[in-house]
């Protein structure tokens, strides 16, 4: 699947945090994996801006 159509299908992400990087999984709204990628914290922002709006759950 095309990286952009990708993107459009997220509708879910779970993030689990760390001390410097955040692991990152995006679901579609099967409950399937469309993603799972590792992020610094300097970069999460500028991820979540290439995001559709979505809900998000932060393990803690």
């Amino acid at each position: 699947m095309p990286r952009t159509s990708t993107m459009q299908a997220v509708t879910v992400i779970g993030i689990e945090m760390g001390k410097s990087t955040l692991h990152m999984v995006g679901l579609n709204s099967s409950g399937a994996i469309v993603f799972r990628e590792k992020v610094s914290r300097g970069r999460i922002a500028s991820r979540f801006a290439k995001l559709p709006p979505c809900l998000v759950g932060i393990e803690a």
